[in-house]
C-alpha cells in the first residue's frame, strides 16, 4: 500500500478506485484479498470510508475470512477499527428504516 499511495492514505479518490476497481471484485470472485499495510503511517477518514466503511456496509457478510490486514500499526488498526464502527452505525440505521416502514 506504501509503495502505490505513499505513508499516509490520504486521498478518499484512491480509497474508493481501490474498493471497486480491486478489493470488492476480488471478494466477489471468491478470493481473499491481502492488504500489507508495511510502511503506510496514517490513514484519513476520507480513504478509510471511501474504501473500508463502504466496503464493510456493501458486503458486510461476505468479508469474513476474505480480508486480512498485514503488519498495521496500532495507529492503523484504530482507523480500521472506526471504518467497521461507522459502517455498523450505518447498517443499524439501514435496519431502523427498514423495520420503521413496515
Amino acid at each position: 500500500m506504501a509503495k502505490r499511495f505513499g505513508h499516509f492514505l490520504s486521498c478518499g479518490e484512491d480509497g474508493a478506485k481501490l474498493r471497486f476497481c480491486e478489493i470488492e471484485p476480488a471478494i466477489q470472485e471468491g478470493k481473499m484479498v491481502i492488504l500489507n499495510m508495511k510502511g503506510v503511517t496514517n490513514m484519513t477518514d476520507s480513504f478509510a470510508n471511501a474504501c473500508f466503511t463502504s466496503l464493510f456496509v456493501h458486503l458486510n457478510n461476505e468479508l469474513e475470512g476474505k480480508i486480512v490486514f498485514k503488519e498495521c500499526t496500532p495507529l492503523l488498526q484504530s482507523c480500521l477499527r472506526d471504518a467497521l464502527s461507522r459502517a455498523n452505525l450505518l447498517l443499524e440505521d439501514k435496519r431502523s428504516d427498514l423495520a420503521s416502514s413496515r
